[in-house]
């Protein structure tokens, strides 16, 4: 018998788990028309979940597709083999069916012109629809369909809401899956040309023209993976220090669009790496496809597919430009020209072992420095350094250096600081500890400071000096991996060697003080490669009679 095609009807289908144990991917549905409309009005057919076995719900991704009449083959004699008796709706991208689930097919057009095969109970079947082969023979004796198969039900609608069942009655149709092979395909995903960057509110690219570096990764993906598939990565990145390619590495990505917990770090010791706004290669994360299963395949979605970059801010107390001002700029400098003095302007050595010197350069305009310009900015300056110019003049200028012990500013790029603590009246100390618990990768160092008011003094706060601590405990601990933590402790004192007292001298008063009533911490980080970054997971401090220790 053949069905009207006005209102929507469906048929429902499962999967069977036996057969099916990870269910598959249909690649396409064939139905059988007996007549299609003479003008143009489309038919469209589409997948859709099921609620209490009836169709329910959106189409299911990709599983929509819309044929014109041109595309439609009739015949009066339907077989499911013979492909001029059937019309195939091929999906655009494989859609995934899950076992022992109920799915329903919905074919919908606004026309009565197209009519599908279907059969009933207690119907004569069309005869060459019982035929297992297109050129066997047409049988002349027919025996009445006596149940339906098990496929699920037929169901009619006026709305494409409501749909009633007939259980009697069942459409003419093929489901067609994918059949996968064993290869290993691998698939490689590049930032592109530009370094394209995708503005959520605007929806809109825009194109770097500049490279970008970063000290870490994070990559997430979009996938689907059976039990009986896999999908193995790995990356490559670019090294800024040289433009090479580094090793491919393994890696497993967050999944569902939702980047990894913790950071891929670049600990290699082969440094920063590079993303090449002309290149399409500086980063590549490869995929490799495979499967044990002909019935279903991973699946991976390139729109779901990010990178992430992190850049740290850090340095290894090097100076800068900014660390720089001048109070006057002297006068009669290259005689009263215009110029740079180079090797003129002369930094302290830093005090910290290994450090080297910065190299600075002052702009002169007509005999008055004006500026100052860092060309190599040096390492290991944990205490302010002092600045002097030997060039000849008429009038000296005044250059100062904002370090980590200034009361203002600083070198480092990375700190914490706390906000001040005043003890209680009656609990004025002499002596300060601080702990910490901290992951100190190799190339790296934490230094902590301490700022100090005593109650008899006049100045304020914000204006006393940032003193330098010594580590006493784990000075020479290092982290191998970024789960292994230390304890370290800081007291003021030189050489890992605890003073067991404190004392500072006033700029208000000029007297040295050694009780206090307030002080402030500052952490600081530093390191001599970026991507090696240490950090803290907690600090405590104890305020100390003078001489007691710990």
């Amino acid at each position: 018998m053949a069905i009207t095609l006005l209102d929507p009807v469906a048929q429902s289908f499962i999967v069977d788990k036996d057969s099916f144990p990870q269910g598959t991917f249909l690649s396409s549905i064939d139905l059988f028309f007996r007549t299609k409309p003479t003008n143009n009005t489309p038919i469209k057919v589409c997948i859709v979940g099921t609620l209490n076995g009836v169709p329910s719900g959106s189409p299911l991704d990709y599983s929509q597709v819309t044929l014109f009449p041109s595309d439609v083959n009739v015949s009066e004699n339907p077989q499911y083999l013979d492909s001029t008796t059937y019309t195939r709706f091929t999906f655009p991208v494989p859609v995934y069916i899950r076992p022992d689930t109920l799915y329903a097919l919905v074919i919908q057009s606004n026309t009565s012109g197209f009519k599908l095969w279907s059969a009933a109970q207690n119907d004569l079947p069309v005869a060459s629809s019982v035929k297992e082969l297109p050129g066997d023979p047409t049988p002349t004796t027919l025996s009445k369909i006596a149940k339906s198969p098990y496929v699920g039900s037929f169901f009619e609608s006026q709305n494409s809401i409501t749909y009633t069942p007939d259980q009697t009655k069942d459409l003419m149709f093929v489901i067609n899956r994918c059949s996968f092979t064993s290869t290993t395909p691998s698939i490689n995903f590049v930032v592109p040309y530009g370094l394209q960057q995708k503005k959520q509110v605007e929806q809109t690219f825009e194109r770097e023209t500049a490279n970008v570096t970063y000290d870490e990764l994070n990559v997430s993906t979009t996938h689907f993976v059976p039990a009986t598939a896999s999908i193995l990565y790995t990356y490559t990145t670019t090294l800024d220090s040289d433009g090479t390619t580094a090793t491919a590495t393994d890696v497993s990505p967050g999944e569902i669009g939702t980047p990894l917990s913790d950071n891929i770090v670049l600990n290699d010791n082969l440094g920063k790496r590079r993303l090449v706004a002309n290149s399409n290669t500086s980063f590549i994360l490869n995929a490799t496809l495979s499967t044990t299963d002909t019935r279903v395949s991973p699946m991976l979605s390139d729109d779901g597919l990010s990178l992430y970059t992190v850049n740290y801010s850090i340095n290894n107390m090097g100076l800068a430009n900014t660390d720089f001002s001048i109070v006057s700029g002297g006068t009669g400098y290259l005689s009263g020209g215009s110029g740079d003095l180079i090797g003129n302007v002369i930094i302290s050595a830093p005090n910290e072992i290994g450090g080297t010197r910065a190299e600075v350069v002052a702009n002169v305009v007509s005999g008055n420095i004006v500026s100052v310009y860092v060309l190599t900015e040096g390492s290991g300056y944990t205490t302010t350094p002092t600045v002097s110019i030997t060039a000849a003049n008429t009038t000296s200028a005044n250059l100062q250096i904002a370090g980590e012990t200034s009361s203002f500013g600083g070198n480092a790029k990375a700190k914490y600081i706390t906000y001040p603590v005043t003890l209680a009246a009656g609990n004025d100390s002499e002596d300060l500890r601080v702990f910490f618990s901290a992951y100190r990768p190799v190339n790296t160092n934490i230094y902590v400071y301490y700022k100090i008011l005593s109650r008899e003094d006049i100045q304020s706060f914000a204006d006393g000096d940032w003193q330098l601590m010594t580590i006493v405990n784990g000075a020479t601990q290092f982290s191998k991996n970024i789960n292994n933590l230390y304890e370290f402790e800081a007291a003021p004192g030189t050489n890992n060697v605890a003073d067991n007292f404190i004392s500072y001298t006033s700029k208000s008063t000029g007297y040295t003080y050694d009780q206090f009533y307030m002080y402030a911490i500052k952490i600081v980080m530093a390191s001599s490669d970026t991507t090696f970054v240490p950090f803290l997971t907690d600090m405590r401090v104890i305020a100390l009679p003078s001489g007691t220790g710990l």
